[in-house]
């Protein structure tokens, strides 16, 4: 398994870093832990988004989940989508998305997002 740190700052992304983020990569599967402030551009120094299996919200501060809303914009409008069928993202009906997993509660929090 592979463990590459996108982000680590606290509630405020340091110049050039991001809030919390982790890539986990373990042969085909990618998983990313937390989505925070910046860390969708160092995702992409490293890994092709579209290819994420899975994003794991590890609660429901904003340093943990705000970059996925231009994550979110960025599979919708991403040269390629995965032909793999997995459950749908909250608030779109494209099956070419990673699974959310999160804290009870989240889909409203991210609606207002």
């Amino acid at each position: 398994m592979q463990i590459t740190v996108l982000g680590k700052s606290p509630s405020w992304q340091d110049a050039d870093g991001a809030c919390s983020g982790y890539l986990l990569q373990d042969g085909e599967r990618s998983l990313l832990l937390d989505c925070g402030n910046g860390v969708f551009a160092k995702l992409r120094r490293f890994y092709d988004y579209v290819d994420i299996d899975a994003v794991l919200i590890s609660h429901l501060h904003a340093d943990h989940f705000l970059d996925l809303v231009p994550f979110a914009y960025a599979l919708t409008y991403a040269p390629r989508q995965q032909p793999v069928p997995v459950a749908g993202w909250p608030g779109t009906d494209h099956p070419a998305r990673p699974r959310l997993y999160a804290p009870a509660g989240a889909a409203d929090l991210f609606r207002l997002v």
